[in-house]
């Protein structure tokens, strides 16, 4: 039985759910070639380092397993960047659906819990920054106001649909068990390239972008 913390009922039907959700996920890639901001990056199943697990192993409660690793490399610019999503129940009573990269570094996560409603789940992220530090100083407001609109601008490029400053990459329906939209490979391919754009403004994830502030 799942740790959730409402009644027994909705604490299976929420596990039940996220085991199918997790179940379509892992049938999932990303295509070989990804491009952000223009610039190419080739993608290659599995990392070759240990990202958010324990002693080298992987939580038993990680829904996904090793499933969604990925090492995305561009050789022109020498950028080199591990990625592994994972889903939780967290401490907080929720599911989320984490992307993690080098050094434990989260880059973004999805709530899957509270977003589901009616048979779907949205597969929605508010853009915003929660970094502290930068450079070795603190980083103002008025900096972090000014990289998350720079991180909308952005997102908005790639063509993922915006709301204000909501990010939505797709809709899972619990009923057919799968991304409705736009698809499942989409929604994985617009997942990295949010999350990576994030990680870059976030200015404290171990890699830039380039031709980007």
């Amino acid at each position: 039985m799942s740790p959730y913390s409402g009644d027994n009922r909705t604490s299976d039907m929420m596990e039940r759910m996220m085991k199918q959700f997790s179940s379509h996920m892992k049938q999932l890639r990303l295509p070989k070639i990804i491009v952000i901001n223009g610039i190419e990056f080739d993608v290659n199943k599995g990392i070759d380092c240990s990202i958010n697990n324990q002693g080298g192993h992987l939580q038993e409660t990680n829904f996904l397993q090793r499933t969604q690793e990925y090492t995305l490399v561009n050789k022109k610019y020498e950028i080199t960047i591990p990625i592994v999503i994972q889903l939780y129940f967290n401490t907080n009573n929720h599911y989320r659906l984490f992307v993690y990269t080098k050094g434990n570094k989260m880059l973004t996560s999805i709530n899957l819990t509270n977003n589901f409603q009616d048979n779907k789940i949205q597969l929605s992220i508010p853009l915003k920054l929660s970094t502290q530090k930068i450079e070795g100083r603190d980083m103002t407001k008025a900096e972090r106001e000014m990289y998350r609109d720079l991180l909308i601008e952005h997102v908005q490029k790639e063509g993922i649909d915006l709301d204000g400053r909501t990010a939505y990459l797709g809709t899972y329906s619990t009923l057919l068990q799968r991304i409705t939209y736009p698809t499942g490979e989409k929604f994985l391919e617009n997942l990295i390239k949010l999350a990576i754009l994030k990680g870059h403004f976030a200015k404290n994830k171990h890699y830039t972008l380039p031709n980007i502030i």
